[in-house]
This record gives C-alpha cells, sequence and structure tokens, in this order.
C-alpha cells in the first residue's frame, strides 16, 4: 500500500488529511472526519507559499466544475494582487 509523501508512515487508506491535484495549479485537500468530508483548495505561489482559496463539506466523492472555476478565479485575484509575492 503507497504512503503518504506528507506523512511517510501513514497508509493512504487512513483517515488523514490527504492532498491530491485537481489538474492545473489548484491542489485539493481532502479531509474525513467521522461521516463527514471536506475539502480544501489551495495553491502554491511564489517562495513556498501556500494560499487557500476555497473550502466547503463534500458529500460526493468528485469536485464539481464550479468549485474548481471558483478556486481558479480566486488564486488569478491573489495572483493579480500579489505579483511577485508580495
Amino acid at each position: 500500500m503507497p504512503t503518504s509523501p506528507f506523512w511517510p508512515n501513514r497508509d493512504r487508506s487512513s483517515d488523514g488529511p490527504m492532498p491530491t491535484t485537481s489538474g492545473g495549479k489548484i491542489r485539493e485537500l481532502r479531509i474525513h472526519h467521522s461521516s463527514n468530508q471536506y475539502r480544501i483548495l489551495y495553491f502554491f505561489y511564489v517562495r513556498d507559499q501556500i494560499v487557500l482559496v476555497h473550502g466547503f463539506s463534500k458529500k460526493s466523492q468528485q469536485l464539481k466544475e464550479r468549485d474548481i472555476e471558483l478556486a481558479e478565479r480566486r488564486m488569478e485575484d491573489w495572483i493579480r494582487r500579489h505579483p511577485a509575492g508580495n
């Protein structure tokens, strides 16, 4: 069973947070707590900054296109307002 690069001794099938990609620059962090699922969409910026752009509770496995589009618009807005990581 593969392990997570963020938690090397943790099995990917366990209930810990798991980072994934949604294609492009937006990343997805999946968090399972009890019977609830949460998603945080984020991207990496200059000097290894992590910018959280969208968070929500989730009922299905697949991301909705509107959530990805919202995260991408917020990412573009962030980059426009913070050129070169300022």
